[in-house]
């Protein structure tokens, strides 16, 4: 609302509508890597609109074997690979994950599952 020189009052009003920004993250639940890595393990987004802020696998008892900071979701230089924190390779297995997903707004979710690791 505003009002002129002369008193006059004029109101004006604008109705913004926010985008949609897509909240599916989607992953497999299982993999085989291979030598030229090829085929590995990380979550996608079809519009890019988050970032990962971590992004943590763990042997069935726990153990960490795969731990990366924030990146583009579908950033696959930050792909768990199927090995240690070493390079190692694993054995084949059932392995935990959990991420904490941001998005363009702000908003977060935590994604956790399993992967099975096929050798």
């Amino acid at each position: 609302m505003v009002t002129d020189e002369h008193g006059c009052l004029h109101e004006h009003s604008i109705s913004v509508e926010p985008e949609d920004i897509s909240r599916d993250v989607l992953t497999a639940n299982i993999f085989t890597p291979d030598e030229a890595d090829n085929n590995q393990f990380l979550l996608h987004s079809e519009d890019d609109a988050a970032y990962i802020n971590r992004f943590r696998v763990f042997t069935r008892w726990g153990v960490p074997v795969h731990d990366v900071g924030r990146h583009q979701i579908n950033d696959e230089s930050k792909a768990w690979l199927g090995n240690n924190h070493g390079g190692t390779p694993l054995p084949a297995d059932v392995y935990v994950y959990i991420a904490e997903v941001q998005f363009i707004d702000g908003s977060k979710k935590m994604i956790r599952g399993d992967i099975l690791l096929v050798r």
